[in-house]
């Protein structure tokens, strides 16, 4: 007599292909659990985390939205849904379901990380500062630095940037490497050149055409900022450390 395995057991090898970097074994173990049962949000929200690691943006999406279709008060299908649309440049999709997810669990600071991003990206600084700060008190060791102080420099406000970049350094939380760069142009910007010239120059450190070639990907969304460096320290750096820019 042959034993149906049921949807617990397709998840389970799911998730050990999922651990050992088979995400297409793992799309498939998930599949199977999902059709063992179809009211499974739990199986959904996976599957949509490996369709995410395969870069099958638009099929997480689905797999996120079917979650909440099952579940309404499942947060994780509104965070998730809201990540993968803001790698999409969806951000007021990511303000809705960010908010949504909000109003299940105040205290999810993936959901302010989310929001706060997306307000970033939208030049609603302010709501993008209120949201960094609520990250930042749930969690110091996330973005919510970054995020501040991209915010307050975009206002201008150079000083308390460079705070928060420098708080986002010594804790090394999330982009504190990039931190050090946007450190750099905000002092620089408070004609501090010889501290933004030490930034600059551990901002490229030791692993130089990769962090290069990671900080231009990562500054496609902010040109302005890189648009902001004076032409005097432009110089310093081509003199002191090389011609990057």
């Amino acid at each position: 007599m042959t034993v149906k395995k049921g949807w617990g057991y397709w998840k389970y090898e799911g998730e050990e292909a999922e651990r050992n970097g088979d995400f297409n074994k793992a799309l498939e173990l998930y599949s199977l659990a999902i059709i063992e049962c179809p009211s499974n949000e739990d199986a959904f929200i996976s599957r949509g985390y490996v369709k995410c690691d395969l870069r099958e943006f638009d099929g997480a999406i689905d797999d996120f939205t079917e979650a909440i279709e099952i579940n309404p008060r499942n947060k994780y299908g509104y965070i998730n849904r809201a990540f993968v649309n803001l790698n999409l440049g969806n951000f007021e999709d990511v303000l809705i379901d960010s908010t949504k997810a909000l109003e299940i669990d105040y205290s999810d600071k993936d959901a302010f990380v989310n929001r706060g991003m997306a307000n970033l990206f939208l030049n609603n600084f302010d709501d993008a500062i209120q949201d960094a700060t609520e990250a930042i008190y749930l969690d110091k060791y996330d973005k919510g630095y970054y995020i501040r102080g991209l915010a307050k420099y975009r206002k201008r406000d150079f000083n308390k940037a460079i705070f928060d970049f420098s708080n986002a350094i010594n804790y090394r939380s999330g982009f504190s490497w990039q931190c050090l760069f946007f450190r750099a142009v905000a002092r620089a910007r408070n004609n501090n050149y010889e501290d933004a010239l030490d930034d600059f120059k551990s901002f490229i450190g030791k692993n130089e055409m990769r962090k290069i070639q990671l900080f231009k990907d990562n500054l496609a969304q902010n040109k302005d900022i890189l648009n902001d460096i004076p032409e005097e320290m432009i110089s310093l750096i081509r003199l002191n450390i090389g011609n990057y820019f």
